[in-house]
């Protein structure tokens, strides 16, 4: 089940389909390249690092994954240690 609101953005070149969604803090995108039958989708930092990304069959299956990303609970990493004391 989704609970963000997912809006349609401008899409970036060989785009043909982008939306968005912010939750958590973090800003959730999904787009459809095109001339592909799947969907992309990444989670953003608020410093704009890219904290995962993958691909989707369709446009829900990427709001879901994405989603999923943002609400998951992962380990510190190294490059995040150092970002947050540095």
């Amino acid at each position: 089940m989704l609970v963000a609101t997912w809006h349609p953005v401008p899409c970036p070149a060989g785009v043909r389909m982008a939306f968005a969604a912010h939750l958590h803090g973090r800003d959730a995108e999904v787009m459809a390249p095109d001339g592909e039958h799947t969907w992309h989708w990444r989670v953003v930092s608020p410093a704009g690092h890219v904290l995962a990304e993958g691909d989707a069959l369709d446009r829900d299956a990427a709001e879901q994954a994405a989603e999923n990303e943002v609400t998951a609970v992962h380990p510190p990493t190294a490059h995040l240690i150092d970002e947050l004391v540095g």
